[in-house]
């Protein structure tokens, strides 16, 4: 089948984001940016709009009791989020600033992730990808879970941006090479890496993406050049993931925290507990997450509709590697490759479950809107090329319907979340007025 070319692809720089290549893009997708940005703000924008007490961050609403979250921060080696907090001028909790950069912020991810998706796949211009990665994207309840935490909203927005820039500047450096795109790159997943230990998981996922867009392209695999670039990529993580630790742990002694914290600890189970014990307790949470459980209580139940596309994803994708492995008659080394790498996106939202055997908290699985997002676009390129051009409304049509199911349960699911979390910390306000009340008397 015949791709059509974006007109900006004869453009090459060895700049790690090529800011006006990035500027070419959204000209040319105006409207979905647009969309994308008012569909946020028609999801998030009247929950964030309730200032209310939220749990987990009552010391965060005054200056004299802050101190003690941020020292557990520097004890989960989160020193990333307490300096950034400190940049903004944010110790104790504003909420109009992490309203902002929620409404800002958070839609410009789902858009440098879809720019950089587009670049690693030869730039073929497909413009309706961008509305559909941002709109399956953007309605994850996962976010719903993590931005109830108001008390990191705004930080966490913060590096939601900064992770596709610095993937730009991975695989810059592993393109072109360069002490710019490699200390670029490796001061971004250092901050990274010292915010949220999620975003370990998505560097490792974003890697696998790359590798799967380059397997797939029409020219012939070079599988030692896939060897090579995993092989840079796997040293430069490492490399980062060694840094933070130096840097976390100096950081720790130089604010008086001499002492880490056993939350981390504690979710890890392997060789704590038999080996068959840790495997039932995977299968369980997985099993938790996609299908409905009435003793897993409200969150399984609301998230567990969301999971059944995921499964979908992966019955569909195998049927497409079938029917590639038909076709080609041979198994070769870039078809499993490419296997590999898709089977490696799948898995990627339960890394952390498989390397602690624990209970994952559902806010932290940020690889999984990614997942469900990207997959959706790939999904609908593999349906494109069913159809002609004389049937592309026919493809439109189809696409319309599927897009607008899966979005239609991700609103339903993620507004009901967002709605009970106001009503909750309603409740709880109240009845801390009540003990205030009650203990004056």
């Amino acid at each position: 089948m015949h791709i059509k070319r974006s007109r900006f692809a004869e453009k090459k720089s060895q700049n790690p984001f090529e800011w006006k290549h990035f500027q070419d893009y959204l000209q040319a997708r105006k409207l979905s940016v647009l969309f994308l940005y008012i569909i946020s703000f028609a999801v998030y924008g009247i929950w964030a709009s309730h200032d209310v007490l939220s749990f987990d961050a009552e010391g965060f609403y005054s200056v004299q009791n802050a101190g003690k979250w941020y020292y557990q921060w520097f004890q989960l080696n989160r020193w990333a989020l307490v300096y950034l907090k400190r940049v903004l001028s944010a110790t104790f909790i504003n909420p109009y600033l992490s309203i902002a950069l929620l409404l800002i912020l958070f839609p410009l991810s789902a858009v440098l992730w879809s720019f950089i998706f587009w670049k690693w796949n030869g730039e073929q211009d497909h413009t309706g990808d961008l509305l559909v990665f941002g709109i399956i994207y953007l309605l994850c309840p996962i976010f719903a879970f993590q931005f109830s935490y108001r008390n990191q909203m705004d930080v966490i927005n913060i590096m939601i941006v900064i992770m596709p820039l610095a993937m730009s500047f991975v695989i810059n450096w592993i393109q072109h090479g360069g002490c710019f795109s490699f200390f670029g790159a490796l001061f971004l997943l250092v901050l990274l890496f010292g915010s949220y230990q999620a975003f370990m998981i998505v560097t490792a996922q974003s890697c696998a993406i790359y590798l799967y867009l380059i397997s797939s392209q029409e020219k012939k695999g070079d599988s030692e050049q896939y060897r090579k670039t995993f092989l840079k990529m796997l040293f430069l993580v490492f490399f980062s993931y060694l840094v933070n630790s130096l840097v976390s742990r100096e950081l720790r002694y130089f604010n008086g925290v001499f002492e880490n914290s056993d939350y981390l600890s504690h979710q890890f189970y392997w060789g704590k507990r038999p080996i068959l014990e840790n495997v039932i307790q995977i299968g369980n949470y997985i099993r938790k997450l996609i299908f409905h459980d009435p003793e897993a209580g409200t969150q399984s139940a609301m998230h567990s509709h969301v999971w059944m596309l995921y499964g979908l994803e992966i019955v569909v994708a195998l049927m497409h590697s079938i029917i590639a492995l038909i076709r080609k008659r041979a198994y070769g080394k870039k078809l499993a490759f490419n296997n590999l790498m898709c089977f490696c996106i799948f898995i990627s939202p339960f890394l952390l479950e498989l390397a602690t055997a624990g209970n994952i908290v559902i806010r932290s699985l940020f690889s999984y809107p990614l997942t469900l997002a990207f997959m959706a676009v790939v999904e609908l390129n593999w349906l494109r090329a069913f159809f002609s051009d004389k049937k592309k409304a026919v493809f439109q049509a189809i696409s319309f319907c599927l897009v607008a199911a899966a979005a239609g349960k991700e609103m339903a699911v993620t507004s009901r979340l967002l709605y009970t979390d106001n009503k909750t910390m309603e409740e709880d306000y109240e009845a801390l007025d009540r003990i205030y009340y009650t203990a004056m008397q």
